[in-house]
């Protein structure tokens, strides 16, 4: 029988076999590197580009698209980010991308009754009554309409573009949401609309952000009210996906985007700009980044960028959201006369709504877990997870809800280039402390990212601006 003893010249040949070498990155000299392939990074190189300059986009994930993404499934599409639209006439920019590359908007008529699940009752409602899309009570109605009407007063003394310098900015910026919402109101009823309508919208509790934020928020959607963001909100999206406007832009690109390549280390000497990622080393004459904010810490910076920029970046945290895209074969909730939209008081799940092609081949809902039940639910396994979201949905649904075609979740707070489809927050004391940093250019980089939009933040129209914006920055400086 042959022996199976390992000889001592095995062992030191196995100690000493050199391992395969890494390839190595690549120099490349552009005119302008641009960090980050979402939808503010590609807008921005897209300008560059038309420009008649060179540039080069690096992107840390396998993917473009940033916080949108689009999964085929079947002849549909399945969205785990961004994906909705308030005013197609406002929000232009994107839209005149989505036209360029052919991709149609999807305008959205809910037909029938909404549902909310509150102290375990299940209330069916009209979305044309007077209350329109929320949730509300007989009695907690008046106290909403009037909290409304003192928010939106508020909302008109903040500028969009700077509400730090707002004659009211540093009392709005020294309360949350929550404590403006607790002095104003009573009703334990009202609260509860006003908190799920925030956390439907910014992914946050009441708590997570101030006031200033919110207002901020509403002030740059051009005019609109918050009662018309509330209203307007999921009624138009892009036919085949939202990232659908990302891979576009980015094929028009070709090699200029380079995948897998996180950016570890951006160095300024002179004018010249260079930036070290896992597969290429950029030499620029000017940078766009257009990440989170949070994400721009993880970078090695020489010179290092200033301490109110970093003080920034480190206090703007985006939010624990899971992401819900439940499928059937049909969307039988129409036959109940439902719309599909729900809003839950019991968890997981916050909020649902109908995303069902217009031609119905499929029944399509999207939910969210949000905030503080992100938080407690993360810490479950999925298969638990998976069983509380189809509670809540046999709960409005009925018994048809129990079997899925599919069940998907896109936990965004742990995906590592991202970490949420939805904004940064602002929590009380940062933009009145420290937003004067979140514009300026540090030398030859600039910032883009829906967070530093001044008009449209938090939304994929703000992305876009902020990119553009961006890189007419950066083609000045050239």
């Amino acid at each position: 029988m042959p022996s199976e003893r390992v000889t001592r010249r095995e062992i030191l040949a196995a100690k000493t076999k050199k391992k395969p070498k890494k390839k190595k990155s690549s120099v490349k000299r552009v005119d302008v590197a641009v960090v980050g392939a979402g939808l503010s990074g590609l807008a921005a190189a897209r300008d560059v580009l038309k420009s008649g300059r060179s540039v080069l986009v690096l992107e840390a994930q396998n993917r473009v698209g940033g916080r949108t993404e689009s999964q085929p499934f079947r002849d549909a599409y399945v969205e785990h980010g961004g994906v909705f639209l308030i005013d197609e006439e406002r929000e232009r920019e994107l839209i005149k991308i989505a036209r360029e590359l052919k991709i149609g908007v999807i305008d959205l008529e809910p037909k029938g009754d909404h549902l909310y699940h509150r102290d375990g009752n299940l209330v069916r409602y009209n979305r044309n009554g007077p209350t329109g899309r929320l949730p509300i009570t007989p009695a907690a109605a008046p106290e909403v309409l009037a909290f409304s009407q003192l928010l939106e007063q508020r909302i008109r003394e903040v500028p969009p573009d700077r509400p730090w310098a707002g004659p009211t900015a540093v009392e709005l910026d020294s309360q949350t949401f929550a404590s403006f919402r607790d002095a104003n109101m009573v009703s334990r009823d009202a609260k509860w609309v006003i908190d799920t309508i925030t956390e439907t919208l910014t992914g946050n509790e009441p708590r997570d952000l101030s006031l200033l934020d919110l207002c901020k928020l509403v002030a740059g959607a051009e005019g609109l009210t918050a009662q018309q963001v509330v209203e307007e909100s999921g009624l138009h999206r892009f036919d085949g996906g939202s990232q659908a406007i990302s891979v576009g832009m980015a094929k028009k690109l070709g090699k200029r985007v380079i995948l897998n390549s996180p950016v570890r280390r951006i160095e300024q000497r002179g004018r010249k700009v260079t930036l070290t990622s896992d597969r290429a080393t950029v030499i620029a004459r000017s940078v766009i980044v257009a990440i989170p904010p949070f994400l721009t810490t993880r970078i090695d910076w020489d010179p290092l960028l200033p301490p109110q920029r970093v003080q920034l970046s480190q206090r703007v945290p985006n939010a624990t959201v899971f992401r819900i895209s439940v499928g059937y074969e049909t969307p039988f909730w129409y036959d109940d006369g439902l719309t599909g939209e729900v809003w839950y008081d019991n968890e997981p799940l916050r909020f649902a709504w109908d995303v069902t092609p217009p031609d119905k081949r499929l029944g399509q809902l999207t939910a969210f877990i949000n905030g503080a039940a992100a938080r407690r639910w993360c810490r479950r396994s999925a298969a638990e997870r998976r069983a509380g979201i189809i509670d809540n949905l046999v709960t409005a649904f009925g018994e048809r809800a129990r079997k899925p075609l599919y069940l998907f979740e896109k936990g965004w707070s742990f995906t590592e280039w991202t970490a949420s489809c939805q904004y940064g927050v602002f929590p009380p004391g940062v933009l009145t402390g420290y937003g004067e940093s979140l514009r300026p250019s540090h030398g030859r980089v600039h910032w883009a990212g829906t967070e530093v939009a001044t008009e449209w933040a938090a939304s994929m129209e703000g992305a876009v601006r902020a990119g553009q914006s961006a890189a007419k920055a950066a083609l000045a400086q050239l």
